[in-house]
């Protein structure tokens, strides 16, 4: 998953939150084997080397609920999110390294590649078959939030309530620490001048943007940050938080709300998702936009202090 996690836990027994937190971190460790891209003997990288159009092949407990997971969420979203990206990630990522665009027809191959209609999913089985020989998988979207949800269950069922996961910026909150009413995260975007809070019991917060992951290639910055159905990353300046009830929906959410941007499309899906708000700042030249979408309720968890 390439990313540090961090846990803050109150607790009268010391030695039980040591304990808690190594289970805790064992669990992110059997995640990051089976869903990261950057570790080369990963399920999904053995998966995308052994992989033939229409054989079927028997996945993890965990790959297969991500995957049904994966595939509703394309759904929500028209595509702004979506696994198959691989191809996309891997060829911006070597852009950055070499400071210079993908060549037209690799952009145009990693694109075909691309789409949740190139994979199907048999339950009878828990098995994946792709319809196409070059599939990659990529769950940076959602992994990081996932592995915080998960992390955070060991704890509750140990009696640690009053622990914050925060999984790279992906920060899942449980019960208030003692003698306080929340957990109090601070906001950064990266635009504008606010500084913003969120008072946070049982609920997650995430930020995304291109505040520390960019490419500057002809004087133009891009986001780190890659839509799906263009295999192009955004080239404006965006920046999502996302409140949500569990880490890995406000992992996702705050990944499409900048793909999708200010506008129509991130207000339809927010629908589909009636327990989560983002707040999304564009910056187009000097001006800044500020746009709020979803529960309005949550809009009172960020306050400025």
């Amino acid at each position: 998953m390439g990313s540090q996690f961090l846990f803050i836990c109150y607790a009268n027994d010391s030695d039980l939150a040591s304990q808690t937190a190594q289970k805790a971190f064992d669990r992110i460790a059997e995640l990051n084997d089976i869903l990261s891209d950057y570790h080369p003997e990963s399920e999904i990288n053995q998966l995308a080397q052994k992989q033939k159009p229409g054989t079927p092949y028997k996945v993890s407990d965990d790959l297969w609920y991500m995957l049904r997971k994966a595939k509703r969420i394309s759904e929500n979203t028209n595509g702004l999110f979506d696994v198959t990206i691989g191809n996309c990630t891997k060829l911006w990522r070597r852009a950055k390294r070499r400071k210079e665009f993908p060549e037209e027809a690799a952009l145009a191959h990693a694109l075909e590649n691309t789409g949740s209609t190139n994979f199907e999913l048999i339950s009878e089985t828990q098995s994946v078959v792709f319809d196409k020989p070059e599939i990659k998988l990529d769950f940076g979207g959602i992994a990081k939030g996932f592995a915080a949800d998960e992390a955070f269950k060991i704890f509750e069922a140990a009696g640690l309530e009053s622990t914050m996961i925060d999984a790279g910026g992906d920060i899942y909150c449980g019960k208030a620490p003692p003698g306080k009413t929340a957990w109090n995260v601070k906001i950064i975007s990266g635009l504008g001048n606010d500084t913003l809070y969120a008072s946070l019991n049982y609920a997650a917060i995430a930020t995304s943007g291109d505040l520390y992951r960019f490419l500057e290639l002809d004087g133009k910055r891009y986001s780190h940050i890659i839509n799906p159905l263009t295999c192009m990353p955004i080239a404006e300046r965006v920046a999502t938080t996302v409140i949500s009830e569990n880490a890995e929906k406000a992992d996702f959410l705050a990944s499409v709300a900048n793909v999708a941007g200010i506008g129509k499309s991130i207000k339809r899906i927010m629908r589909n998702y009636p327990k989560s708000y983002v707040t999304v700042f564009s910056k187009n030249t000097h001006k800044i936009r500020k746009k709020s979408y979803g529960n309005r309720q949550l809009k009172k968890l960020i306050t400025r202090q």
